[in-house]
């Protein structure tokens, strides 16, 4: 069997970090992967390229088919005309590029590994194979964006697909207005295992509580939120702990400069750390005593879960899919998004209750351990894979 993975950017962020772990695992079981991404020599394509599957650079992909929610005014219609136009063009070039290496590599089946790339399915009608759609975001809720020809996307995206999974059920309840044939979605959680630890790599501040969240560097992940939460912490708290904060940014970008500004209303400057993007997660998380995950709507939550294999207790809001893998008082603690009295009151439990902290960081590794394990993942992605093919 060949399957042939598609995905619309280069950086290592969780979709990528997912499909590296998921070719990997259908490399060792001597499936034929094949991967395209829009630009050769980075290092998602190296580390493709590492684990043995065959990687095609073809350019940028579907480019126009989102647009940021804004006004009905004329003038967006206007626009919003003109990305429909460019990107059902862009598109139909595109695909015919990717029919010929579907041909060319005898694909069995062709999987869109996000739900705002279309060239995936527009090629594999021309080739005559099946398409299966991977469903990772909600992406109006969480990026605040839209289709730019919503009925072209369902018709080649959705009602095209064979299957159509997603990572939760809260993405599962998103979708579904847009799915005729409800039976076709699938939820299957990401396999998502720790990266290891480097011992070279020398720590600081271990004396201190470090409190830490990933992401990316905007609104969606919360990081306000977990600098208000500090903020109002009292001063004993606040001088046992630590908040790092890891993600790519850029100083002029103008959610970091609100960030500085809400770190310096509280006086807290030498509390909170921009690290900047890491490649050392699993040494980040190795030396944190609390993972906070402060998003909205999260699709699944790789970061979280990467808390918990690590044995880190959980705090996390109780939006989108993360209330489906932190479950209260049990492996992790939950509080209403937004609500940063609560989020501070909680940090401040966690700190002052070394012991259960202990308790909900091992239950939360034995919980992620059983259900985001290499087997799992695997298996429920080839048996939807073999239904495809026999049927």
């Amino acid at each position: 069997m060949n399957i042939l993975y598609i995905t619309h950017y280069d950086k290592l962020y969780g979709g990528n970090k997912s499909l590296i772990d998921q070719c990997a695992d259908l490399v060792k079981r001597n499936i034929g992967v094949f991967v395209i991404a829009p630009n050769d020599n980075t290092e998602f394509s190296e580390n493709i390229k590492k684990i043995g599957a065959e990687f095609f650079a073809v350019g940028p992909i579907s480019q126009y088919a989102t647009t940021k929610i804004r006004k009905s005014t004329l003038k967006n219609r206007i626009k919003d005309f003109v990305k429909y136009f460019l990107c059902t063009r862009k598109v139909n070039k595109l695909s015919k590029k990717i029919a010929q290496i579907i041909k060319e590599n005898r694909i069995d089946i062709v999987h869109t590994n996000s739900s705002v790339i279309l060239e995936g399915a527009v090629a594999a009608k021309k080739a005559k194979v099946p398409h299966v759609l991977h469903v990772r975001e909600c992406i109006s809720e969480a990026y605040n964006l839209r289709y730019s020809c919503p009925r072209y996307t369902k018709k080649y995206l959705y009602d095209q697909s064979k299957s159509i999974i997603t990572i939760s059920n809260a993405v599962k309840n998103y979708i579904s207005p847009l799915v005729d044939e409800k039976s076709k979605i699938k939820v299957i959680y990401d396999r998502v295992e720790l990266g290891k630890v480097d011992d070279t790599i020398p720590t600081t501040n271990i004396d201190k509580k470090i409190f830490v969240t990933i992401g990316v560097m905007n609104s969606q992940k919360g990081f306000h939120d977990a600098i208000e939460a500090f903020g109002k912490m009292n001063k004993k708290a606040q001088e046992e702990a630590e908040l790092w904060i890891v993600g790519g940014y850029n100083e002029e970008n103008p959610y970091y400069q609100d960030l500085i500004a809400r770190i310096k209303k509280y006086n807290i400057e030498d509390r909170v750390k921009f690290l900047g993007f890491r490649n050392d997660i699993g040494n980040i998380v190795e030396n944190a005593y609390c993972g906070l995950t402060c998003s909205y709507m999260e699709g699944l939550g790789r970061t979280t879960i990467e808390y918990m294999l690590c044995g880190k207790p959980v705090i996390a809001s109780d939006s989108g899919a993360t209330p489906e893998i932190v479950h209260d008082g049990q492996n992790g603690v939950i509080y209403e998004y937004g609500n940063t009295d609560e989020l501070s009151q909680k940090m401040e439990y966690i700190i002052n209750n070394p012991n259960v902290a202990k308790d909900l960081g091992q239950a939360g590794k034995k919980y992620a351990e059983n259900e985001f394990s290499e087997k799992n993942y695997s298996s429920s992605l080839l048996e939807v894979y073999c239904e495809i093919v026999n049927n």
